[in-house]
């Protein structure tokens, strides 16, 4: 401190000194008890949801763009937030001044006391291996994630609409899933199919219901070669051996999770569950029926069936076939079909065919010119708004069905023989 600066402090009376220095000791306890309690537990409760609900935010507006994008003939693309990293720090200064006033008999005492919270974020970005996302992307979903879906908080007719192509015969509109559509989707009934499984699932009268399938992964092996190293071995890969029809012999088992659909035995007679048999050819008289995948990859042929069906057969759709269906719910402004901007299928009768009827009720985009008040999830694409209201909660449900797919898909474990040392030579 400089002299003049002590000689004035020294003049000060002693209260006055006291005073000023115990100015000083609370601002500095202040400081250290706020920096404290902020840069350790109170620094969660600053940023953590906040980055939570940003990235939440940002995530459905990136889908809500690729969606966008299929409408116009363009590729979706992803890029994940890998890593948020951040550092917090803390800074406080104080001072304090004092002396008699000119010309006055009075003396006063001057300070500040400042504090500085500093939030220096890091985001890690990393675009979708090409390989991994287009691998992700045509592979059609499996009956499980249908079932899973279905199961656990979705209803069943918005899941048959988004993740069914065809069942038991019955086109789920055809064409929709194609970029640009030549022709108008021919009119069936599967809609009306969706509506009434979905009100059957509801008044519990059917539903999915999972089984474990076994699934043979090797020839018979005589039983006398398989010891107890192998049947460690089968089970650290989820396999087992079980006897075949001849006692003498073991077959290496993966069990598979299936679905089956069953009917309640008090809605034997009801008159939606006989309309339900009628819509997918169903042999009566039955209570449960096998769910399973026509479209199997490899291109493996599934049996013929029968007029009355034992099963119900289900080609599934892509995460890309879904995304294209979801696009047709993309308005499109009057300016951009003047540009032949998006594309647009011209109808039998002459008349633009309106594309957003195929996913009435299910998923409809908004758009408009300036951003929108009271939208659930917007973004702005070649100078227009597009969103999906607040009020819009079957939208916001499909669109989060539909990241909640993606999920499923892209965690799927990518299949393959076992890998196990068969005690025979085979």
């Amino acid at each position: 401190m400089h002299r003049a600066s002590r000689e004035g402090a020294d003049r000060l009376p002693p209260r006055r000194r006291r005073g000023a220095t115990w100015l000083l000791v609370a601002a500095a306890s202040a400081s250290l008890a706020w920096g404290s309690g902020c840069i350790g537990p109170r620094s969660l409760e600053l940023t953590r949801l906040r980055y939570d609900q940003a990235v939440h935010e940002t995530s459905e507006q990136q889908w809500l763009r690729n969606i966008v994008r299929l409408r116009y003939g363009d590729l979706p693309s992803f890029l994940d937030v890998s890593a948020i990293t951040s550092q917090f720090e803390l800074s406080s200064r104080g001072s304090i001044t004092g002396g008699k006033q000119r010309d006055s008999v009075n003396k006063t005492l001057f300070g500040d006391l400042a504090l500085q919270f500093r939030d220096a974020p890091t985001l890690s970005y990393t675009p979708r291996d090409p390989t991994e996302l287009t691998r992700t992307m045509v592979a059609p979903v499996g009956i499980t994630a249908l079932g899973l879906m279905a199961n656990n908080g979705w209803s069943l007719d918005d899941v048959l609409r988004v993740v069914v192509a065809e069942v038991n015969g019955l086109d789920n509109v055809a064409g929709a899933e194609l970029l640009i559509p030549d022709v108008v989707p021919p009119p069936t009934a599967f809609e009306e199919l969706a509506h009434l499984a979905g009100r059957l699932r509801r008044d519990r009268l059917v539903a999915l219901a999972s089984i474990d399938l076994p699934d043979a992964v090797s020839p018979p092996i005589a039983a006398d070669r398989v010891d107890g190293s192998d049947l460690v071995q089968a089970a650290s890969q989820k396999l087992e051996y079980r006897p075949t029809e001849n006692a003498d012999e073991l077959v290496l088992i993966r069990t598979e999770p299936a679905y089956r659909l069953t009917i309640s035995p008090a809605a034997e007679t009801h008159p939606d569950v006989q309309a339900f048999r009628r819509f997918l050819g169903l042999a009566p008289g039955r209570l449960d029926y096998a769910v399973r995948r026509g479209n199997v990859p490899g291109g493996v042929e599934l049996r013929p069936l029968p007029e009355d069906r034992d099963s119900v057969t289900i080609q599934t759709r892509t995460l890309l076939d879904m995304l294209t269906f979801l696009s047709k719910g993309v308005r499109v402004p009057e300016e951009h079909l003047r540009r032949n901007l998006a594309a647009q299928t011209v109808g039998p009768d002459g008349e633009v065919f309106d594309w957003t009827a195929v996913t009435r009720g299910l998923f409809q985009v908004c758009v408009q010119k300036k951003r929108p008040k009271d939208a659930a999830v917007a973004i702005e694409y070649q100078g227009f708004w597009y969103f999906i209201p607040e009020a819009d909660k079957r939208s916001k449900s499909t669109l989060g069905l539909i990241q909640a797919l993606f999920n499923l898909q892209l965690s799927e474990p990518k299949k393959g023989g076992p890998l196990l040392t068969l005690p025979v030579g085979l």
